[in-house]
């Protein structure tokens, strides 16, 4: 599932030279600096589930990952969150 996982995220565009894809118990994504999107994802038996929450969080990787650099340590590089 988890090679799956990478390549639906190429086709929807996320950079794995500016993050990575690796598992846990609740799916999440994260970004760490300008060059780290982590997204984790815990394998699933349901594939079309799996594809879902993959796009989800592969989402906001590439939207972190479409943040202006320039904007790097400042709080306005962090993504709005409601959490």
């Amino acid at each position: 599932q988890m090679k799956f996982g990478e390549e639906l995220l190429k086709l929807i565009g996320f950079d794995f030279n500016r993050g990575r894809l690796t598992t846990t118990e609740h799916g999440f994504c994260s970004h760490f600096g300008p060059d780290e999107s982590v997204l984790a994802v815990k394998p699933n038996t349901n594939i079309a589930r799996f594809g879902r929450v993959i796009i989800h969080e592969g989402g906001h990787g590439i939207h972190n990952q479409g943040i202006d650099k320039s904007l790097f340590p400042s709080p306005l590089y962090s993504s709005p969150s409601l959490g």
